[in-house]
């Protein structure tokens, strides 16, 4: 595998004479197959793996989590990479109140598992309301958005719709 990252690695993000022996990934949440090749769901790798931290994702499918990390600092990629953090998190969290239900049917839940399930912790808006989001977090938003920003106007001269 190349140290870096590439969009060639990915069937979505490139053009079919583009496409060569490292295009093996598919950002689809489901494994690809054209002509007879089939295109790896990378989405579908991160979620099985079930590791929040990456870390054996990174090195089970690029060998190197410097790669990883490169990838997920790419702007184009960075809303992959969010989507499939929400929704292992989420498969993590529905596990861990499946138990929890497992252990209060059995009569062994604690006190704040029953009170968490019993206050519906479990559910996105029942989340803690927190005031004004801090400056750092601000800054940090408009950072993202001004390097999406200037990644799709060099695309966008590259393939020359503006000068």
């Amino acid at each position: 595998m190349a140290k870096k990252p590439s969009k060639t690695w990915f069937y979505e993000t490139t053009l079919p004479d583009t496409r060569n022996n490292l295009t093996l990934y598919s950002l689809k949440k489901r494994d690809h197959t054209v002509a007879g090749t089939t295109y790896k769901s990378l989405h579908k790798i991160y979620i099985e793996m079930e590791d929040p931290t990456e870390y054996e994702f990174a090195m089970s499918v690029f060998g190197d989590y410097s790669v990883w990390e490169n990838l997920c600092s790419l702007s184009w990629f960075k809303r992959h990479h969010i989507q499939m953090q929400k929704e292992l998190v989420l498969k993590l969290k529905a596990r861990t109140v499946r138990n929890m239900i497992n252990d209060l049917n059995d009569g062994k839940a604690s006190y704040n598992a029953q009170k968490y399930l019993a206050d519906a912790g479990y559910l996105e808006g029942n989340d803690k309301k927190r005031g004004r989001p801090s400056k750092d977090e601000l800054d940090g938003a408009l950072k993202l958005a001004a390097m999406d920003k200037a990644d799709t106007e060099d695309d966008a001269a590259r393939i020359g719709l503006i000068n």
